[in-house]
């Protein structure tokens, strides 16, 4: 994710964190060290995340064709 700013990706995983779908390990070395892991709670997530990774895969094409209609409609770029 090359456009995400740390401070997004900060926030991002302290509501991950909330909601118990990532564990964080925080080792208190300097410098800092912070691994993070799924948790068992967001391991139930595997299933629904790929069936929607699916989706997209099987439906790419579609999707780039009414998104191109769509941006020649708007003369969006």
């Amino acid at each position: 994710m090359p456009d995400i700013t740390i401070k997004m990706l900060v926030q991002q995983l302290k509501q991950l964190e909330a909601s118990g779908l990532i564990n964080r390990k925080d080792y208190k070395t300097i410098p800092l060290k912070v691994e993070y892991s799924i948790s068992t709670f967001g391991k139930t997530l595997t299933t629904l995340i790929s069936n929607i990774a699916k989706w997209g895969i099987e439906n790419e094409k579609h999707v780039n064709q009414a998104l191109s209609k769509l941006n020649k409609n708007n003369n969006f770029k």
